[in-house]
């Protein structure tokens, strides 16, 4: 690596030879990278060995001759580039390696959590008319509406995150506080459909 490293600052190695030749390396780190974070479903492991790759190419921008060694700098910078950017992309709240994840779930990583809530479409359009007649505010009219659609909390909460003006209408920050919220206004408008009746 250090050959090819020296060779590709010096302009004496095209950007596609360098990846061609270590390929195999970039993706083992990636892999590597991956397995260590629970990251979102869409960042696969060759998204990962794009970021290095640009995380090479940066460095070695930066790169000063005789300052250190040029394998030690390129891939320290490269691979902490990409370690920001999966703590950013995981959503993160701090640099701690055990910092849970916190990323938005599309509804197709939810799906398989789906339920059957039995009943007819109809009958179950009925309870919710009866339930939004008691909601008192819009976050309960808006979840009321989307479970309507979907009786699953996740489905819903990925539902709401991810429509830029139910999120507004919600003031909701990230998919967990989503999903919490759409626990929560579930709970209290089951909690006063039986006390209704």
């Amino acid at each position: 690596m250090e050959r090819e490293l020296t060779l590709l600052n010096r302009g004496e190695m095209t950007f596609d030879r360098f990846v061609y030749l270590t390929g195999p390396y970039w993706r083992r780190v990636a892999g590597d990278l991956r397995s260590r974070w629970e990251v979102p479903p869409a960042i696969g492991v060759e998204d990962i060995v794009q970021e290095l790759l640009l995380g090479v190419w940066t460095a070695l921008d930066k790169y000063e001759a005789g300052k250190s060694p040029i394998k030690s700098f390129v891939l320290t910078r490269a691979i902490w580039s990409v370690k920001r950017w999966l703590h950013r992309e995981r959503g993160a709240w701090g640099w701690q390696p055990k910092e849970p994840s916190r990323f938005p779930l599309s509804s197709s990583d939810t799906v398989d959590q789906y339920e059957d809530p039995g009943g007819t479409e109809q009958e179950r359009a009925v309870e919710v008319l009866e339930r939004m007649r008691v909601a008192s505010t819009d976050r309960e009219r808006v979840v009321m509406e989307r479970i309507a659609r979907c009786p699953s909390v996740d489905l819903v909460a990925a539902d709401i995150y991810s429509d830029p003006d139910a999120r507004l209408t919600m003031k909701f920050d990230n998919q967990v506080a989503a999903r919490q919220a759409v626990y929560r206004t579930v709970l209290k408008m089951a909690r006063t459909a039986e006390g209704s009746r």
